[in-house]
């Protein structure tokens, strides 16, 4: 009798501990925080880590923190997409059918096989590409660019205490571009 009893309470004791786990999963829950979503962080030429010119809007994955914002340098609407929920934040323009037409990025966690990234400054860029292009203009209120001789985007540095006529003539200017460091990288259609 007393077996009969212990048998039946071990049994309830499983079935206890069965439902308990169903019902509450904890080890599921700690496990599932323990791994890491994962994105691709490589600038290849037309993208930026996961994405790339001419993916529609559509195919970004849902796990992805997509939000409204305006782009850089207008009052165009864009989308601010965040991978895996991260801080990584790629800005996305997209055409009237939702193909993506421009893609930016200021996080440093994108980096080009080369290894150059965002906050970089010229010397240092420079010498991950030596055939890279170095340019400045005065359109659009003005730009310093550096561009990857194998990559289709640019590296953007910032403008502060540069003047338009250095801008028009790189020659006027101080050495102070290759100090200066990038604070954008573009892509575009």
């Amino acid at each position: 009798m007393i077996v009969g009893l212990v048998k039946r309470v071990i049994v309830i004791l499983r079935n206890f501990a069965v439902m308990a786990t169903l019902m509450f999963p904890i080890n599921a829950c700690a496990e599932s925080n323990d791994t890491e979503c994962a994105f691709e962080k490589t600038i290849l030429e037309n993208t930026i880590g996961p994405l790339e010119i001419g993916m529609t809007f559509d195919s970004m994955q849902v796990e992805n923190n997509i939000k409204p914002t305006l782009l850089p340098y207008s009052d165009v609407d864009g989308y601010e997409f965040n991978p895996c929920g991260t801080d990584a934040s790629i800005i996305v323009e997209t055409d009237e059918a939702e193909n993506i037409i421009t893609l930016s990025t200021t996080s440093v966690v994108f980096k080009t096989s080369n290894g150059a990234s965002v906050d970089m400054n010229l010397t240092k860029l420079r010498e991950l590409y030596p055939n890279g292009t170095f340019s400045t203009g005065v359109e659009e209120g003005g730009w310093i660019a550096f561009k990857p001789n194998d990559l289709s985007g640019y590296f953007e540095f910032e403008l502060d205490g540069v003047g338009r006529t250095c801008l028009r003539d790189i020659s006027k200017c101080a050495t102070d571009f290759y100090e200066r460091k990038s604070i954008r990288y573009w892509v575009t259609n």
